[in-house]
């Protein structure tokens, strides 16, 4: 079969590009591979995640099965005239429940216990352990902030309280409630971060150009959240394509600071859904902003932002994604502060002497939260360690534990008259005097090599 070009046309003295019809390749479903492709990039990409795949392929199936299948009561089908008469697919079945039911569960049970302590036990315990003391301990999430992290960000809060920005809110007025306070303290602080002195979003920056980003149903989902986001603001639908960064910054530093998590409650969900969100918009701004405005050229630079931070502090530039994990975990940190001054408000008067009231509450906190990390780290190595070697020993009780059993008679003499099985009662009387006739002729066996050997010892002698 011949194909034919296009034909190729000659205008002003230079040969046209031929016209080139595309045809739609084959498409093929890819979603039934894309979710287990997700799926292994989250083990790929976290370390907890590719420890616990390896640990149960590698390790704790592998591991299981074996522990069931030793000491299991073996069910040979042509050692039973009672079901040779059944039709082949019944005796199939029937051998099927017979060994599935023999195997030794309880040896299976005690495997499993032990694996998931030795696996995912060792970062459960720690892991419940800091949120029971995150949702009860003075600093709550603060305890769970590496130390250079926390000692970064209270530095900068003190900075931030040395400042007159945060005098001007009336954060130091004891006629302010105590909710209203937080959220000006937390936005002061945020705006010191990144849109003052050497922060990332600064006016010289341009942090007064446009967004530009226009609604489609094309965008992903995390961009679909920044332009709800955008369009939630006042006026947001109209004023979309004129909105600029400084606003959104703005905007978003506001909700922020109103999100706080129930104190008392480790695991509070809708917390952690609502920071989830702020941190996506946050990140797309910040993408944006370096990709648009400062023209970032290396794509790992993309997520990374710089923080006004104290000369001498750690993270300067740290990732847009490292900086919100520890704000969330910071904001209650900083609330716990402002809830421990204003109990000792009381009689104190003057800017001067209220913030030396928060100063010292900052101190205490702090104090309290460095102790707590103290106390928890103990508590849960102890408390792991005490566990590992529970688990331990129930392996190794021997002959004392009943999931230990093996197929033959542990206790029995080789001279001795034979003890029945404990498990020969659940099985048929003919399996069971099957069963222990074999174990009379491996010990007689045993018992025969070893006069064998003593013999040949006398005769040598």
């Amino acid at each position: 079969m011949i194909v034919q070009s296009p034909p190729i046309h000659m205008s002003a003295g230079r040969l046209a590009a031929p016209t080139v019809t595309q045809t739609k390749s084959p498409q093929f479903g890819l979603m039934p591979m894309l979710q287990p492709a997700s799926f292994f990039q989250l083990t790929t990409e976290n370390f907890v995640w590719n420890f616990f795949l390896q640990d149960v392929i590698a390790l704790w199936i592998p591991r299981v099965i074996n522990s069931l299948r030793r000491g299991r009561i073996p069910y040979d089908p042509q050692e039973d005239p009672s079901i040779r008469e059944k039709k082949p697919l019944e005796q199939l079945l029937h051998s099927l429940y017979m060994n599935t039911k023999g195997l030794n569960y309880k040896n299976g049970v005690e495997e499993t216990l032990r694996e998931v302590e030795t696996g995912p036990g060792i970062f459960i315990v720690p892991a419940v352990m800091f949120a029971i003391g995150s949702a009860l301990m003075l600093g709550r999430l603060g305890v769970v902030l590496s130390s250079s992290d926390l000692k970064t960000y209270h530095t900068a809060l003190m900075e931030t309280m040395k400042s007159q920005a945060l005098r001007k809110t009336g954060y130091f007025s004891s006629s302010v409630k105590l909710d209203q306070a937080n959220q000006k303290m937390i936005q002061t602080f945020l705006d010191n971060l990144l849109m003052k002195g050497k922060g990332h979003f600064t006016k010289q920056n341009g942090l007064n150009r446009i967004i530009g980003i226009k609604p489609s149903l094309a965008l992903p989902k995390s961009d679909q959240a920044l332009v709800a986001f955008l369009q939630s603001l006042p006026g947001g639908k109209a004023r979309l394509n004129q909105l600029t960064y400084g606003e959104a910054l703005t905007a978003w530093i506001e909700r922020w600071s109103k999100m706080s998590p129930k104190k008392g409650k480790m695991f509070d969900t809708e917390f952690v859904k609502q920071t989830q969100q702020m941190r996506t918009i946050f990140s797309r701004i910040a993408f944006y902003f370096n990709e648009k405005v400062l023209r970032f050229k290396n794509p790992a630079k993309l997520h990374d932002i710089t923080l006004n931070l104290p000369k001498g502090a750690h993270h300067a530039t740290t990732s847009v994604e490292h900086f919100m994990e520890c704000m969330r975990k910071f904001k209650p940190y900083a609330e716990d502060i402002t809830q421990v001054a204003r109990k000792n408000l009381k009689g104190v008067s003057g800017t001067p002497n209220i913030r030396n009231v928060f100063y010292k509450a900052a101190e205490k906190v702090l104090t309290s939260t460095r102790s707590s990390k103290l106390i928890l780290s103990l508590s849960s190595l102890l408390l792991t360690g005490f566990t590992l070697l529970w688990i331990s020993s129930i392996a190794q009780r021997g002959k004392t534990y009943e999931a230990n059993r093996t197929v033959r008679l542990d206790g029995m003499a080789p001279e001795g008259p034979a003890k029945q099985p404990k498990f020969a009662g659940s099985l048929p009387s003919h399996l069971a005097q099957k069963i222990l006739s074999r174990q009379l002729r491996q010990s007689t066996q045993t018992s025969t090599a070893v006069s064998f050997f003593d013999a040949g010892k006398e005769v040598s002698a």
